[in-house]
């Protein structure tokens, strides 16, 4: 189930709030203006099962009190304190923008099996989401028009900054979000001179949903092409990927037999 958000409130709500508006936003019909809701469905909507914590049900309770007090959300009736009816108008729209993802991806945040902030997750892979390029001349020079929507090349300063999260905590994201198979990234470690600022800077990520990991890929290539050097495909992306998974070794993660054999042999080798 894909669910449109709008992109301000995807920056501007607090972590809490923004759960809630996307299980709100995924429970809404265009022709029923009030309806019902406990905070057990909003959750349930989230995780898409009932393994979520009393900890997470707090949060709940806080976004949608949040929604409440800013106007966006009016509670017509009290039927106790986790059940209401709810008209919830103020959160949808008619002409902005909008991210547009896959309700599941939401689920797979949530089901993360870690003591990673949830909501802080999700707000970051929304944003990551919000820019990746939809203008299809964009990609012209690679000749992979088709990819459009698929790719984006911002920054992590950028995507960190929207978010309202440091670097190291978006970095940290990066690396849960690709050892869960939600996004890909691509790194090029390659430099260039820009001649602008007289500086010698490094070329931007490409990344994208795990599911468009091919196009992801296309894109490097051709942008590799253009720049004048040979794409290592995943080399430096999988020697980065093992050296991580064996820095969470050494904090007590565990790995399957197939995979602590492979970050092993990798780190032997350097040795």
């Amino acid at each position: 189930m894909k669910i449109y958000l709008r992109k301000d409130l995807v920056k501007d709500l607090d972590t809490d709030a923004l759960l809630v508006y996307i299980a709100l936003r995924s429970m809404y019909h265009e022709n029923e203006e009030e309806f019902y809701v406990s905070i057990n469905s909003l959750c349930y909507r989230l995780f898409g099962n009932v393994s979520y914590t009393r900890t997470f049900k707090d949060c709940i309770v806080r976004g949608l009190s949040t929604l409440a007090e800013r106007g966006m959300v009016v509670v017509k009736e009290e039927i106790n304190k986790t059940e209401f009816i709810i008209n919830a108008q103020g959160l949808f729209f008619e002409k902005c923008f909008f991210i547009g993802i896959d309700l599941e991806y939401i689920r797979m945040v949530c089901n993360i099996n870690s003591r990673v902030d949830r909501g802080g997750l999700v707000k970051y892979l929304l944003t990551m989401v919000g820019t990746l390029c939809n203008d299809p001349y964009k990609f012209q020079d690679v000749q992979v028009r088709h990819i459009k929507g698929h790719v984006g090349f911002m920054p992590i300063s950028y995507i960190a900054q929207e978010s309202g999260i440091s670097e190291p905590t978006a970095l940290s994201y990066n690396t849960i979000l690709e050892d869960n198979k939600i996004v890909y990234i691509y790194r090029h470690g390659h430099t260039y001179y820009d001649e602008l600022s007289e500086t010698i800077k490094s070329i931007n990520n490409n990344y994208g949903l795990y599911e468009h990991k091919e196009e992801v890929l296309t894109y490097a290539r051709g942008f590799a092409r253009m720049q004048g050097y040979t794409l290592q495909q995943g080399d430096a992306n999988k020697k980065r990927s093992l050296a991580a998974k064996y820095n969470a070794m050494q904090k007590g993660k565990q790995y399957s037999e197939e995979e602590t054999k492979e970050i092993l042999e990798y780190i032997n080798s350097k040795e």
